[in-house]
């Protein structure tokens, strides 16, 4: 994988230098639109040549690196339901505080009483995200 990195990034760097050599040679003609855009389009494409391999270089060391480690993979919004123990709630009672699966819904509903928010929002607030403007006076 580091040979195909080098390899990209020496190729994208030839992109590059062509492009801003192209781009560079267009310069005070204005009849040669189309010759400097294609050495703008050169020089995107030298930057995508770059930094896609670059990406999933990193993207491997770290997977690499947290299996070297044994450290458990961050999985989201798994919080198991209150109620069941399924391993997905979705909602929040804001009455009980408690977590709930949408099919123990019906069982825990009291419209006249409960109040419901996604998972998502209620640990944005709890992080202090939503709860900083209540902290003002």
């Amino acid at each position: 994988m580091k040979r195909v990195t080098l390899a990209a990034a020496i190729f994208g760097g030839i992109l590059i230098l062509g492009g801003v050599l192209t781009a560079l040679a267009t310069i005070g003609h204005s009849n040669e639109e189309v010759l400097r855009g294609f050495g703008l389009v050169l020089i995107s494409f030298g930057g995508m040549c770059i930094a896609i391999p670059v990406y999933l270089e990193g993207v491997r060391l770290r997977n690499q690196h947290r299996r070297a480690d044994g450290a458990p993979v961050a999985k989201r919004n798994l919080s198991p339901c209150s109620v069941c123990s399924a391993p997905t709630a979705s909602l929040w009672c804001t009455t009980h505080l408690i977590r709930i699966c949408p099919a123990c819904l019906p069982r825990h509903d009291e419209p006249s009483r409960c109040l419901y928010r996604t998972l998502g929002r209620h640990s944005a607030s709890s992080r202090g995200v939503a709860g900083s403007a209540s902290g003002r006076s």
